[in-house]
């Protein structure tokens, strides 16, 4: 599991609290964060990390409350989570968990291409499914018994041999196009 700290806030300090296995916040000198309030037991708060994020889990009898609710356990996935410990106006504990990982970039296989003079866009060819055998079908009326019937206007899948010609003969027909008013202009002088 590779979690990252979760940043934790009481009224005796704050402390960056890393992943290595649960960590205890209470009143006992033995806790990883100790809070010596009354109402604190002396082992009352769980900080655990899962492979979903950390989880906040009560150890007490005298109980947590999140949003003036009693609650036994809190998913700290979003951003900031505020916690009482022992009672609704008990001490403050400011839980600050990791923000989660950056989007990968997309790939760029995946990525649409608009093509030049083309209304569409065209897609590389998906992979077939390993149980099903790729077979090319012309229109609707040639499987119409099989269940595999296409409508007769959608076009069969292009190869990616057609797709890489269709991307340089815009370029060709440019190119010919200065080459010839080059020579055209070469010839009047």
């Amino acid at each position: 599991m590779n979690l990252r700290p979760i940043r934790v806030v009481t009224p005796s300090g704050e402390a960056e609290l890393t992943a290595e296995g649960n960590r205890v916040v209470g009143r006992g000198r033995d806790c990883d964060l100790v809070i010596p309030d009354a109402r604190v037991s002396r082992r009352h708060l769980s900080l655990e990390p899962t492979p979903d994020g950390w989880v906040a889990r009560d150890l007490s009898s005298n109980g947590m409350w999140r949003d003036n609710v009693r609650t036994g356990v809190v998913a700290l996935t979003g951003g900031e989570v505020r916690i009482r410990l022992g009672a609704i106006d008990g001490p403050l504990v400011i839980l600050t968990p990791p923000p989660p990982p950056p989007l990968a970039e997309p790939d760029v296989d995946d990525q649409e291409t608009m093509l030049a003079g083309v209304g569409a866009p065209a897609r590389a060819p998906a992979a077939a499914a390993p149980h099903t055998a790729a077979r090319p079908v012309t229109s609707a009326a040639a499987h119409a018994g099989d269940g595999n019937a296409r409508p007769a206007a959608e076009p069969a899948p292009r190869s990616k041999a057609s797709i890489n010609w269709l991307r340089v003969v815009p370029t060709y027909l440019w190119l010919a196009g200065i080459g010839f008013f080059l020579g055209a202009l070469l010839a009047l002088s």
